[in-house]
């Protein structure tokens, strides 16, 4: 005999489902399932609250017990497997939280623990972040920020961004668990997208760390090139010894980033080098007193061995290159090229080559291009008006032969070329 309500009889069956209205005859079956816990479902808050209770205490514990260095048993494996062992513990006490979830409740309950975890797990990746060096603010546009790592300190970053890595996946992963686990109206609410910029500002912050490193280490040597006398070179070498030591400086950093680094934040940090140096060898350009014809001729040189290193940084780090980053490599290095050029470029054709050579290169102003070519600054800045003038109307469509002419001859006056 099929299941009945409690209190319903067979012989009072017929005349009940014959008085019934059609509103009735309507309503949805009777059904056990839910029955019971929905008892409780008032009560779940407490459920939400201990469970929180519980993951914030075991995150707490995870890092006070981390070693900060990944274990011995996966430092020669893979790269993607070297994490600290904190960060797989995370989300298996997350894991095992949903497990004892699920067959409780698929609705809120479940929704309010998913903003919980999302909670741990910002707060696993600000002990991450707590945990790497200090970047100090940096002095000036030509200064890096001074960051000197020890080999230790090195790895730790690395492997923050390994670990970060894994976290940041890993939390789409549980995303995804939590959306297929919960009722299908609250799904398209689940999101853990705060936890995963949390890890991924986790990467950015250590990549920074990695290039300042590097910066630091190059920054002498651009100093020493600005204490060089480029207007007294006779002859020009192969490589000078500043750039000798920055593609020493550079290899060595292959070394390292290729051992610990995935590939995709080699080239990731490969990118972040090339834009944040190159202005700075700029403004090493800009900073030098006087800059010859054998100098300029010589920091040329130096420029091509630069570029052809960091074009080959990638694979010097066991990662492919890509076309964008030989795209930046050459737009980067380019805009140091053009302001040598500039100094090169001889007085009769300043003016009409000025606006070409000088478009996306800071601080390659007229006058700043004329102290590097040897003209003293208090003679250019009393001439500056005028120059400029010419400047304009060398290079607008139609200008005169007398124009240009006008202009070369205070350019030569400023140089004392007769």
């Amino acid at each position: 005999e099929p299941l009945r309500r409690p209190g319903s009889s067979s012989a009072g069956a017929g005349t009940a489902a014959a008085a019934a209205g059609p509103a009735e005859e309507a309503s949805p079956p009777w059904t056990f399932k839910g029955a019971v816990s929905g008892a409780f479902r008032a009560y779940l808050s407490l459920y939400v609250t201990l469970e929180d209770k519980s993951i914030t205490a075991g995150v707490r514990d995870l890092v006070a017990k981390e070693t900060w260095a990944v274990a011995e048993d996966l430092a020669g494996g893979d790269k993607s497997t070297r994490v600290l062992a904190s960060s797989a513990e995370v989300f298996l006490l997350i894991k095992r939280a949903l497990k004892r979830c699920v067959p409780v409740s698929t609705g809120e309950t479940l929704f309010d623990l998913h903003g919980v975890w999302r909670g741990a797990l910002c707060s696993y990746a600000a002990a991450l972040s707590a945990r790497l060096p200090k970047l100090p603010q940096v002095a000036t546009g030509w200064e890096p920020a001074q960051v000197h790592l020890s080999d230790d300190q090195l790895a730790l970053v690395c492997t923050a961004v390994t670990t970060a890595e894994y976290c940041s996946t890993t939390t789409g992963e549980l995303e995804e668990s939590i959306r297929r686990s919960i009722d299908a109206s609250l799904a398209p609410k689940v999101d853990l997208s705060a936890a995963q910029d949390a890890f991924q500002g986790v990467v950015t912050q250590a990549v920074k760390l990695l290039v300042a490193d590097v910066e630091t280490q190059l920054h002498a040597h651009l100093q020493s090139y600005t204490r060089h006398r480029w207007d007294a070179l006779e002859d020009v070498a192969e490589e000078s010894t500043q750039m000798n030591a920055i593609l020493r400086a550079l290899a060595k950093v292959c070394e390292f980033w290729g051992a610990h680094l995935l590939p995709i934040y080699v080239r990731f940090t490969c990118d972040k080098l090339v834009a944040s140096f190159m202005p700075r060898f700029v403004a090493m350009v800009l900073r030098c007193r006087r800059i010859g014809e054998m100098g300029a001729q010589q920091l040329l040189l130096d420029l091509q061995a630069l570029k052809s290193a960091l074009h080959d940084l990638p694979q010097a780090c066991g990662t492919a290159s890509t076309s964008a980053y030989a795209k930046l490599v050459t737009a980067e290095v380019g805009k140091a090229e053009n302001l040598l050029r500039l100094v090169l470029t001889p007085e009769d054709a300043l003016q009409e080559h000025f606006a070409e050579l000088s478009t996306g290169c800071p601080g390659a102003d007229l006058a700043k291009v004329l102290e590097l070519k040897g003209a003293r600054k208090q003679d250019v800045s009393a001439s500056m008006g005028s120059l400029l003038e010419d400047l304009k109307g060398g290079i607008s469509t139609g200008a005169s032969g007398a124009s240009l002419t006008q202009g070369t001859q205070k350019f030569k006056k400023l140089l004392n070329i007769s």
